[in-house]
């Protein structure tokens, strides 16, 4: 047997060891428990992360074979890691439009929802009234939250401990702003309650044209840095490939610099996604207030 291929049976063999461990440790990751699990008579909130890991098991896979083949193919061990980690972190490194826009997203919908709310309370109905139609033709970003407050209104559980839990799901700023001034309307069940709801619908319109536009900004070095990147990749792997220019990095102290082009590439990225990350919201609540103490929510 040549020593090519004892190298490349014992690159597929690494390669087959790498992904076998990555997929049985995605195969432990469970979700954190969400508001409502626990006593909740709505029933448990979805998992929306339920489809990452078959994603990230592909990934991952498919970035270990990648790996295995330009290792047999340039004869460099340091593309054996390194191959996995760029298919798994490079899409969450460079991307990032997603949760923005998921983010702007839910707090259009909030709007709107407080909208409705202030106009049922116009029309004469009641907060609870108010709350449990509110769950019908909401948009999609909030429709799981609002049923499942909607639901726990009606199976008895007490209207402010059932906002706090709504609040626990929103899990950000403006949705505690929200459940803070409908507890205040609970407490007082005075006839301003629905032009305060107004105006705080207001006030959120105007945060999500502030967010739109700051996100449109952001946009922009996402993008220049995901075009520099994919260039900088694709003649690095062109060059690899061809002639022999990279023939010094096939040394040991090639391998070894190699590794640290790619691990200060790989810190220029973490650094840049960082910056134009959306920070996240502080909270008006602290922990999840236990069923049981309704009290504690109106103090």
């Amino acid at each position: 047997m040549t020593p090519e291929t004892v190298a490349a049976v014992i690159g597929i063999g690494v390669a087959g060891g790498i992904g076998l461990v990555i997929v049985g440790c995605l195969g432990q990751v469970t979700a954190p428990p969400r508001p409502g699990e626990a006593g909740d008579p709505a029933g448990p909130a979805p998992d929306r992360r339920s489809a990452r890991p078959s994603r990230i098991t592909v990934g991952a896979l498919a970035g270990v074979l990648a790996g295995a083949l330009a290792w047999m193919v340039t004869g460099w061990p340091v593309l054996l890691p390194a191959l996995p980690l760029a298919v798994l972190g490079l899409p969450f490194l460079l991307g990032g439009e997603r949760e923005a826009r998921e983010r702007v997203d839910r707090l259009a919908a909030i709007e709107e929802w407080v909208r409705g709310l202030a106009g049922r309370l116009t029309a004469g109905a009641t907060l609870e009234q108010a709350l449990e139609a509110g769950a019908a033709g909401v948009p999609a970003p909030i429709r799981p939250e609002l049923q499942r407050l909607a639901a726990r209104l009606r199976q008895g559980q007490t209207t402010p401990v059932a906002l706090r839990a709504l609040a626990d799901e929103l899990a950000g700023f403006t949705g505690d702003q929200v459940v803070a001034q409908l507890l205040l309307a609970h407490r007082r069940r005075g006839p301003g309650v629905a032009e305060a709801l107004g105006q705080l619908a207001e006030w959120v319109a105007e945060e999500v044209a502030a967010l739109r536009a700051v996100e449109a900004e952001r946009a922009r070095p996402r993008s220049r840095v995901r075009a520099v990147t994919v260039v900088a990749f694709g003649a690095f792997a062109v060059l690899a490939m061809t002639g022999g220019y990279m023939e010094p990095y096939a040394t040991a102290s090639g391998q070894l610099v190699l590794a640290v082009v790619l691990c200060a590439s790989a810190g220029a990225l973490v650094w840049m996604r960082r910056i134009t990350a959306t920070p996240p919201e502080p909270r008006l609540f602290d922990a999840p207030v236990p069923q049981s103490d309704a009290t504690a929510v109106l103090r």
